[in-house]
């Protein structure tokens, strides 16, 4: 179990220190995979019909609005806001706008399934050192 979880904490940290080469492989994995990619979003789209609760545009641009059309997490001017669910519809999170706040892709692609809570730590958290190549 503990190589499992420092593989997965090596994996963690390539992907942080090389944004723009994990982008280019997943899209290029969900290329050569489309049906793969398209059960993933059809996936996700059901999850948020079959989450209890539910909001309507104007409460989102209220919620917007009330947020100054910033990011929740790191300020950052929204042009393509995305709804983060505070607590994730993975965890069994609602679609209301009680639950909903507004973030730029980057921090709700980094939050994943973490509630807000867990997110904040890890945004206050030191960055992990990336894997050496260096033999030891």
């Amino acid at each position: 179990m503990k190589n499992r979880q420092k593989r997965i904490e090596q994996a963690r940290a390539w992907n942080q220190a090389n944004p723009e080469r994990r982008r280019a492989i997943s899209k290029a994995w969900d290329e050569r995979n489309p049906g793969a990619a398209q059960a993933r979003r059809a996936r996700r789209a059901q999850r948020e019909r079959d989450a209890p609760g539910h909001h309507t545009r104007a409460e989102w641009l209220a919620l917007l609005s009330a947020h100054h059309w910033t990011c929740a997490y790191c300020n950052a001017n929204l042009t393509r806001p995305c709804k983060d669910h505070i607590i994730p519809l993975s965890r069994g999170g609602s679609h209301d706008i009680s639950n909903i706040l507004p973030a730029c892709r980057r921090c709700n692609s980094s939050k994943r399934d973490r509630d807000v809570a867990e997110f904040i730590a890890q945004l206050a958290a030191p960055p992990p050192s990336a894997p050496s190549t260096t033999p030891s």
